[in-house]
């Protein structure tokens, strides 16, 4: 029988937050803060999209439907969009790596009550069993 062989993952970095420029080659997005929350429509498009229920073709489309206007108009709607996904998207990976972290936290905590336990347990039992000379006699 050939050898099991396990492949660990390698080590991955935390990265606490994804960077606007990892993802976004547009124009920066420093001037539009929160604007994104003040435009229903987009409001309401940012939230559909990030719910990631929405699928590909339909999520293009209703993008292309509210991108409309002038150029100026098309650019800061993008802008609004872009800018309200990738924060959108950017708190929900922040609160899922927080709950892995308090998971990885208490499963260490519940590791070190089992080590705890065993190495009483393993104390007691050693105290009951009797040495040579007790046995002996």
């Amino acid at each position: 029988m050939p050898p099991i062989r396990v492949s660990l993952p390698c080590n991955q970095i935390k990265v606490p937050e994804i960077s606007v420029a990892a993802v976004w080659a547009g124009p920066s997005i420093d001037d539009v803060g929160n604007a994104w929350e003040e435009d229903a429509t987009i409001k309401d498009l940012v939230a559909r999209l990030a719910a990631r229920r929405t699928p590909l073709d339909e999520a293009q489309k209703a993008i292309a439907d509210a991108i409309t206007g002038t150029e100026s108009e098309r650019q800061k709607k993008a802008k609004l969009i872009f800018a309200g996904l990738f924060k959108t998207l950017n708190d929900e990976r922040s609160e899922v790596m927080r709950g892995i972290e308090r998971y990885a936290r208490k499963q260490k905590e519940f590791s070190d009550q089992i080590r705890s336990r065993f190495s009483s347990c393993a104390s007691f039992m050693i105290g009951l069993v009797p040495t040579r000379a007790e046995s002996t006699t």
